[in-house]
């Protein structure tokens, strides 16, 4: 009885452990899928800031035909690609932590698997173990009523 205790002791550990793992899982999914707006937002943001680009380039073409500034529009395109280049960095960053959440939670969820995969095994032994216990305790109590019909013949 106190194994069969442990067994079950074991077995709600086990079912603890897993829950665990499944809320981990469904955090790390949130945090990519968080991720992912975000990359979203900042392609956007990108696609905007190329529209800008483009049209300070117009810009760059009218100030130059209308009224000769070249330093101006130089700063203005210089001043545009640089938010560019920065918004592009942005986006190459936001995509690699992306990329590497993407590897945590495929990591978390082979352990998580793996982890399942153990708790099976060690629920199916602890299953097979009280069978076992049950049969002895079967074969127990068969044992003391033919013992007890002996004493009743003597």
């Amino acid at each position: 009885a106190e194994m069969g205790l442990e067994l079950i002791q074991q077995v709600t550990e086990l079912h603890i452990a897993l829950e665990a793992s499944q809320r981990e899982v469904e955090a790390n999914t949130h945090e990519m899928q968080r991720l992912v707006g975000r990359v979203a937002e900042l392609q956007t943001a990108f696609g905007q800031s190329e529209q800008r680009r483009a049209m300070a380039e117009d810009l760059v073409v009218c100030l130059r035909g209308e009224v000769g500034n070249q330093e101006e529009s130089d700063r203005l395109l210089r001043h545009t690609r640089e938010e560019v280049t920065e918004k592009t960095r942005a986006l190459e960053r936001a995509e690699e932590e992306l990329e590497k959440l993407r590897g945590a939670l495929e990591e978390t969820r082979r352990q998580g698997r793996e982890e399942v995969e153990g708790m099976r095994l060690r629920a199916t032994t602890a299953e097979e173990q009280v069978v076992r216990l049950e049969e002895l305790v079967d074969t127990l109590h068969e044992q003391s009523a033919l013992h007890a019909q002996t004493f009743k013949e003597v």
